[in-house]
């Protein structure tokens, strides 16, 4: 009875061990051009790539980077942080998407990353659903194969959402520029509130771009229908067709600017909004150099604080639709 008691105690002993985990996740863990993915991520044994490193963390925690290196592209489906801010981490999305964000209601953060598309990348940073992005001292280039956009947030949620995008102290440059004239359905630089096809209800995207530069793009900036856009301090330029193009639908599509520089759009119009629920209001803005300085289509508003520096454009400069009070 002794032998059988203690060989039933080691059985269900042995049942508990393989029914605990045999890693728990971290709060922080840490990626490194000399790790392995077979290591725990710890700041001692780190991982080699973003997507190693996602798996062994935590909701809500933090990816590092030890040192320079290229970390592989990723997809992220709950709360996180990717920060390597002081060290730079690279993503080669060479015929791929650079960054997947599909969660619903997760909130991620992008710090200090350099996302390189190689001319045949499709889409830098994808926001197919979530709560919050944040990308923050980020350089994101070169794609320029199928969707050829820089950042590009589709509006998925649920009506009756929203989805944040907070684009800060970033480069965006040279994406969708392979896309004929610029073309207004197809690449560019910053794309907001375009939904999947079947997505007839979707929520609003609201989306804020400060002391950025949005540089050689095939559109700089195009803002879709249910979205609503801030753009500050921030350098617009040497896009191919549009700067800023407002485009609206049966949903409206409202644009502020602020303190920005809008210039050498040698295709098309600096500003443009298009349709009748477009509506951009601009605010101590200078447009020049561009095809055509400012334009209004289709109904679309163009509404002036009065202090706009609108000139300078080959074409024509164009005129604002109205007035926009500053109180």
């Amino acid at each position: 009875m002794f032998r059988v008691g203690i060989g039933l105690g080691g059985m269900l002993l042995a049942l508990f061990l393989s029914m605990t985990p045999v890693q728990a996740q971290a709060t922080r863990t840490w990626v490194s051009g000399v790790g392995d993915d077979a290591n725990p991520c710890s700041r001692t044994a780190p991982c080699k790539t973003f997507a190693g490193a996602i798996s062994k963390t935590a909701t809500a925690g933090i990816i590092n980077c030890l040192d320079p290196g290229g970390f592989g592209t990723v997809t992220i489906i709950k709360s996180i942080t990717i920060d390597c801010d002081d060290t730079l981490g690279g993503l080669l999305a060479s015929g791929l998407n650079g960054v997947n964000v599909n969660g619903a209601n997760i909130v991620v953060h992008l710090r200090g990353l350099s996302i390189e598309g190689a001319n045949t990348g499709t889409i830098g940073v994808n926001i197919i659903q979530g709560a919050s992005v944040t990308i923050d001292h980020c350089h994101i280039f070169g794609f320029n194969s199928g969707s050829a956009r820089g950042v590009f947030v589709a509006g998925n949620a649920a009506a009756g959402t929203f989805t944040q995008l907070f684009i800060t102290n970033s480069v965006i440059d040279d994406n969708g520029v392979t896309l004929a004239g610029g073309n207004i359905s197809g690449g560019g630089g910053v794309v907001v509130g375009v939904p999947a096809p079947g997505v007839a209800t979707p929520g609003v995207v609201r989306a804020s771009i400060n002391n950025s530069d949005i540089l050689r793009n095939g559109v700089g900036l195009r803002i879709s229908p249910n979205s609503d856009t801030t753009i500050n301090n921030t350098n617009v330029q040497g896009n191919v067709g549009f700067g800023v193009l407002a485009a609206s639908g049966g949903a409206v599509a409202f644009v502020n600017i602020t303190d920005t520089n809008i210039s050498e759009s040698l295709a098309g119009s600096g500003v443009r909004a298009e349709g009748f629920n477009a509506t951009v209001r601009m605010n101590r803005t200078s447009v020049h150099g561009n095809s055509i300085g400012i334009e209004a289509v289709n109904g679309g508003a163009l509404l002036s604080s009065g202090n706009n520096v609108v000139q300078g454009n080959f074409t024509n400069n164009g005129v604002f639709t109205g007035a926009s009070p500053l109180s």
